[in-house]
């Protein structure tokens, strides 16, 4: 049986996050931490905490989405390319794209 592939970026976040609490609930892994207390510093205490909810307010240290112009598609599994006619008027773009009139 295969392993279902993560391809969200948050959802490999949300597995970090929910291991960092496994972390911190576990006193054989407080020395190890303690090295790393300043990289999860911005995290802030996360026990107890619903990753959707911390999430709200904790994506910052993750940075953002790229977008950028390619002349040729990337084939990686961790790549979604999108293609955008830029020869139509708005009017007859999808709604997907933003144009709900």
């Amino acid at each position: 049986m295969t392993q279902p592939q993560i391809k969200s970026r948050q959802q490999h976040i949300r597995l970090w996050f929910e291991f960092y609490k496994l972390a911190i609930a576990d006193p054989a892994l407080q020395d190890n931490l303690a090295k790393v207390r300043t990289f999860y510093e911005p995290w802030g205490d996360p026990r107890g905490l619903d990753f959707r909810e911390w999430w709200k307010t904790h994506a910052y240290p993750f940075g953002t989405t790229d977008v950028e112009e390619i002349t040729k598609a990337a084939t990686a599994p961790n790549v979604l390319n999108v293609t955008i006619p830029l020869n139509l008027p708005v009017s007859s773009q999808p709604s997907c794209f933003g144009n709900d009139a």
